[in-house]
């Protein structure tokens, strides 16, 4: 999963659970001149196992950070032949662009922190072994009826 954070929106609270992302998992902050980052949280940012990347503004305007993530996300598709998306903002103006290239087959959800995508993505998991479970045992089913199926149908042609 290629995780993108306005940190700028998220702030720190939407980086809580960054040690629940994946080694296989890519992290990119998006930050401007003058954010500010505490040690436990920059503690925990070295404890994760995911890659990180850092990408600071070079424009100090509102819609920077914003403007650059969709810019960079929208590169991320055009390279990635398959990958699953997350932006982490609490701003509503992902929205569109996430409208825009989920329209376009591409997988992608806006979180307003990594804990939020990581319970989801768990959820998902979940179903989708629970998915397989009952797909295994709808097969196993239809053995057993089968079975019996052909076992009545011997025992009907010895009666004739």
């Amino acid at each position: 999963m290629k995780v993108l954070v306005d940190y700028d929106n998220a702030g720190s609270a939407g980086l809580n659970g960054i040690n629940e992302l994946k080694k296989a998992d890519e992290i990119y902050i998006f930050y401007r001149e003058g954010s500010r980052l505490s040690f436990d949280l920059h503690r925990n940012l070295e404890k994760s196992v995911c890659k990180k990347y850092y990408q600071k503004t070079v424009s100090d305007t509102d819609s920077s950070i914003g403007v650059l993530l969709s810019t960079i996300f929208g590169n991320m598709v055009a390279a990635a032949t398959r990958s699953e998306y997350a932006i982490i903002s609490r701003n509503n103006d992902y929205d569109a662009v996430i409208s825009y290239w989920k329209n376009n087959s591409i997988k992608i959800s806006k979180f307003s922190s990594v804990k939020e995508m990581t319970d989801n993505r768990l959820k998902t998991d979940k179903s989708a072994q629970n998915s397989s479970e009952n797909a295994v045992e709808e097969n196993e089913t239809k053995k057993e009826i089968k079975k019996l199926t052909e076992e009545i149908n011997h025992l009907l042609n010895i009666r004739n």
